[in-house]
């Protein structure tokens, strides 16, 4: 950035905070890796819903090259080796330099978004796996403190205890970062919440493309966003998003509902479902006609409150990633690739797998249009 925008950094951060939503996040304790399910529905022209089970890491990204800690500790360095969130698998690909962080900061500069340098970034992904990763979509939170920096000549405050509470954390080696700061805190990712200044939705799809969009959400999460993006060969780029995004202790949930004017008749025998049987909690799925859930569903709920619309209203196509955050452990790492194996090659061979039976029941392909490389710089 240049120096004009160096030195207005200050005013503009104070006026970033005051354009933002009103939304507060209180993260888990970082990084963690958040189990659960994906969950897709097309309700036309073709009806066609499968669920599979599902994981991603949710990080901090920290300033400069440096890539996020994916699993703490001594014992996890083998496997933070193996599990990498690459710069050059996100946004300009490191074009620039400044890693990940660097990366999202040009990025919202170029939006009307200056990052701070006290602000919290969070990235919820997939890492690369043996040297492949593929995230149809990637969810950025930038987190800012809404309270003025304390003036300790003003307001003298008692030392604080550096000593780590041991009792509270699962692993004694692991340096936790909790409730969207870094320090000594508990596992139940318990502290104050943040601001939410701004969430960015990094969209891939299966020809190497990408797409972020920039969203400002509600006090419920909420937000709209015009379709700028082909991902499925089966939809063109018109129509509108609505997105919905929870971030919190218990549960981190991600729901995108594409609406378009496209009031065609659903044709054709009604398409089995493809429910991974391993991911199957004994819960109802969502049904269209059911007003969104409020974050107590979210709990219950294992798509998480998918957006839901009326029938006269029913959304083309519905997305969900939800799952409940973990603390990092070596252990639960493994055991996690275990029940899931493959990683970033599993979601993409499951994408194509549904694109091919979509084809076979001929479903119509929309042409793909040229996508420029501007949208992610």
């Amino acid at each position: 950035m240049g120096e004009g925008a160096s030195t207005g950094a200050g005013a503009s951060a104070e006026a970033d905070v005051a354009a933002a939503s009103t939304l507060v996040a209180t993260p888990p304790a970082l990084p963690a890796l958040v189990v659960g399910h994906v969950v897709h529905d097309r309700a036309r022209p073709l009806r066609h819903r499968f669920r599979n089970r599902h994981h991603a890491w949710l990080v901090e990204v920290p300033a400069g090259r440096r890539e996020p800690q994916t699993v703490p500790g001594r014992l996890g360095a083998v496997l933070g080796r193996a599990l990498r969130l690459r710069a050059a698998d996100h946004l300009d690909a490191g074009r620039l330099g400044g890693g990940l962080r660097g990366d999202l900061e040009r990025w919202l500069h170029r939006r009307g978004v200056e990052l701070a340098p006290e602000d919290q970034v969070l990235l919820l992904a997939q890492p690369r796996v043996a040297g492949y990763a593929f995230n149809p979509l990637s969810v950025w939170w930038v987190l800012r403190d809404p309270a003025p920096p304390h003036n300790p000549l003003q307001h003298p405050q008692p030392p604080q205890s550096t000593e780590l509470p041991r009792s509270k954390c699962r692993d004694h080696s692991t340096y936790c970062v909790v409730g969207g700061s870094a320090g000594e805190g508990d596992e139940d990712g318990e502290g104050g919440g943040r601001q939410v200044v701004a969430v960015v939705a990094e969209v891939h799809n299966t020809y190497g493309e990408r797409h972020a969009y920039l969203l400002r959400p509600d006090a419920q999460g909420r937000s709209s966003q015009d379709k700028e993006f082909y991902v499925s060969p089966f939809n063109d780029v018109e129509g509108r998003y609505e997105i919905r995004t929870s971030l919190t202790p218990e549960r981190v949930t991600v729901s995108i509902a594409l609406h378009t004017g496209d009031p065609a008749p659903t044709y054709g025998d009604p398409a089995p479902t493809y429910d991974d049987p391993a991911a199957t909690s004994g819960d109802p799925a969502p049904t269209s006609g059911d007003p969104v859930g409020t974050p107590e569903d979210l709990d219950r709920d294992p798509a998480g409150g998918a957006i839901r619309s009326a029938p006269s209203t029913e959304p083309l196509f519905t997305a969900t990633v939800t799952g409940r955050p973990h603390a990092v452990t070596p252990r639960r790492v493994l055991a996690t690739l275990v029940r899931q194996p493959g990683g970033s090659y599993r979601t993409s061979a499951l994408i194509r797998a549904h694109g091919v039976w979509l084809w076979l029941r001929r479903l119509p392909v929309r042409p793909r249009p040229h996508h420029p490389e501007d949208s992610v710089r």
